[in-house]
């Protein structure tokens, strides 16, 4: 008996350390043409609109270019920069994507792991959780198709197209005013003008109606970092009650933080012997 109680306790010390809580950087941008018009975080001329969606881990800056004319505009993919605390960066790398179909065939065999960290998963599930592993043979077939990226991307009347290449930054941003792990109630913010961001980028984007690109518009959407907060998982996270089409309840996780102008880093407590950042 005093064994088995020693090796449970001994699995719960290992399972401890295998779960970390995570904590989040959210950080919020401004920009001097780019405005919220609804729900959509965009820039608008008599052409195009230009939409942005940063929310996402390291952020997003791309975006959706939507053709508001009658007629096709073509978008000089060649020239279109992504500019980042100011190195220029090219959305047109001329690579070659292909396809490849790919199978696999295996046996799975069921286990189950034990969660102590609360905030590692929803608080309304339970803390065992069963998963599946095995043995399993992979293979592809190359179907032999391919293509070359477009220098030009073609935009017709009244449809959208969505150009995504960078992120942001890798790590988050280190400051003594703001706590790297705060507990509840330690949070703060850091705020910042134009000329202090540390963060600055831009898209500079140009596109024409006709083929020749010999009138071209450009346009250019800078953005800087405003605000730099760093937070723990459950203040980041919250459970959301939602209803399935077959009226059965459930917990819908969902961060009240999320918007078009924010993104966000997730980190987690390094070991004291190896810090990442």
């Amino acid at each position: 008996m005093k064994r088995l109680l020693f090796f449970l306790l001994s699995f719960l010390m290992i399972s401890c350390k295998q779960f970390d809580i995570f904590y989040y950087q959210v950080l919020s941008v401004e920009s001097d043409n780019v405005q919220f018009k609804e729900v959509n975080y965009l820039y608008e001329n008599d052409d195009v609109k230009i939409i942005y969606d940063m929310w996402s881990d390291r952020g997003d800056p791309g975006f959706t270019i939507y053709n508001k004319s009658d007629k096709t505009i073509y978008l000089n993919l060649e020239e279109t920069q992504f500019i980042y605390n100011g190195y220029a960066n090219d959305y047109y790398k001329n690579r070659t994507f292909s396809y490849n179909t790919s199978k696999s065939i295996g046996l799975n065999v069921n286990t189950t792991d034990y969660n102590l960290n609360p905030w590692y998963r929803s608080k309304y599930q339970s803390f065992m959780s069963t998963s599946s592993a095995g043995l399993q043979s992979d293979y592809s077939v190359d179907k032999g198709t391919s293509y070359q990226e477009k220098k030009v991307i073609v935009v017709p009347p009244k449809t959208f197209r969505n150009i995504t290449e960078f992120n942001i930054p890798d790590v988050p941003f280190r400051d003594c005013q703001i706590l790297r792990f705060p507990k509840e109630g330690e949070e703060k913010t850091i705020k910042y003008n134009m000329e202090e961001s540390p963060y600055k980028f831009s898209n500079v984007i140009k596109y024409s109606y006709e083929k020749s690109f010999q009138n071209q518009v450009t346009i250019r959407n800078n953005f800087w970092v405003t605000e730099i907060t760093n937070l723990n998982y459950h203040l980041f996270y919250f459970d959301k009650l939602s209803t399935n089409c077959e009226g059965q309840n459930y917990y819908k996780e969902y961060s009240p933080l999320k918007q078009s102008n924010r993104f966000y880093i997730q980190y987690n407590k390094p070991d004291r012997n190896f810090e990442k950042y």
